[in-house]
């Protein structure tokens, strides 16, 4: 079959991969210039910021395997990093609590985006691709439809491209973009609304001198319980990464709801406090820059691998469907193509 995946994710290019090995033509359309979603690396003068989802870790089986493949190739390391806890109330000093344990976890080598360009080699993904609608085109009475879609051209409003036509259609993006997207769709489309992803505003802020002194607070990485942090990471003590102080913090998602729209420099501002205030430190940055993920956390899954409607060859998949880990997007995207290929 001819099958069009829309999201060059780690759901979607899991899919596509696995539906491209079973002997299907598949092309991916992607609406930015990268592969790989969340899984991401800023690269900038003073080196890179994984500043969308910080590792990885592998509890099923297929995907141990997946993950042994990627070592074996060079494109993840293990993050040796415990990973500490910090009450970080309003006003008053961070309490650094016990750790809960070491978890294996796995990082991009040499930054997360290396996981979605791996998955990416030899598909056929046309990036800066953004669909914004898909078509039924009935065929024969007892036949399934196939699906035309309508590209966006890139930095304009006009929809200009029609790409088609394909014999079956995956959605692989988050689940509110994909309830847009699949419209009148109603066997996709309703249980779609049921999941939900929130936001999250990332700050990304490097140092010219090592803040070593103030370490011990936090170590090379804290989950914050406080009103503004949710983590922070020293992005040097991974593997293969450039020397030099780089953090990455990320807010806590009710915080992030609550100043969504708000102007990004006041944001930046307000996240650079939390971080002096979380570390202890009063060193001004070299660099500093945030980014707002609209859609981050699937905090409101759907515990089903993937939606399918065979009859119309449409289907959706994503770390939303399952739960929220990058091991998630992953087993939804190949359970959805083992379904297709079926």
């Amino acid at each position: 079959m001819q099958i069009a995946v829309i999201g060059a994710g780690i759901a979607g290019l899991a899919c596509a991969r696995r539906l491209v090995d079973g002997g299907h033509e598949v092309v991916v359309f992607e609406r930015s210039k990268t592969p790989g979603g969340r899984a991401a690396t800023r690269r900038t003068e003073i080196g890179g910021f994984d500043h969308g989802a910080q590792y990885l870790t592998a509890r099923d089986a297929s995907f141990v395997d997946q993950v042994d493949a990627w070592s074996r190739d060079g494109v993840v390391e293990p993050w040796p990093v415990e990973a500490h806890s910090l009450q970080a109330m309003a006003g008053e000093p961070p309490v650094r609590e016990p750790s809960t344990g070491r978890t294996l976890r796995w990082v991009g080598s040499p930054g997360m985006s290396a996981i979605g360009e791996k998955m990416a080699e030899g598909l056929d993904v046309r990036y800066q691709s953004p669909i914004v609608r898909i078509d039924p085109v009935d065929g024969a009475r007892g036949t399934p439809p196939r699906w035309s879609l309508q590209r966006r051209e890139v930095d304009s409003d006009v929809v200009a491209v029609t790409e088609g036509l394909f014999d079956a259609v995956v959605v692989a993006v988050p689940a509110e973009s994909a309830v847009n997207l699949l419209g009148a769709e109603a066997t996709i489309a309703r249980p779609a609304g049921q999941a939900h992803l929130e936001p999250c505003w990332a700050l990304l802020v490097g140092f010219a001198e090592p803040i070593a002194a103030d370490l011990a607070k936090v170590g090379d990485a804290a989950f914050v319980n406080g009103d503004r942090l949710a983590w922070i990471a020293h992005e040097s003590s991974k593997p293969e990464r450039r020397a030099g102080e780089r953090w990455t913090v990320h807010a806590q998602s009710a915080w992030s709801v609550e100043h969504l729209d708000d102007d990004p420099e006041d944001i930046k501002a307000k996240l650079l406090r939390a971080f002096h205030d979380a570390t202890g430190t009063n060193e001004q940055p070299i660099y500093a820059a945030v980014h707002r993920w609209r859609y981050a956390l699937a905090r409101t899954s759907l515990s089903c691998d993937f939606l399918w409607d065979g009859e119309r060859r449409i289907g959706a998949c994503g770390d939303w469907c399952r739960g929220f880990r990058v091991e998630d997007a992953w087993l939804s995207g190949v359970a959805l193509a083992a379904a297709i290929s079926a």
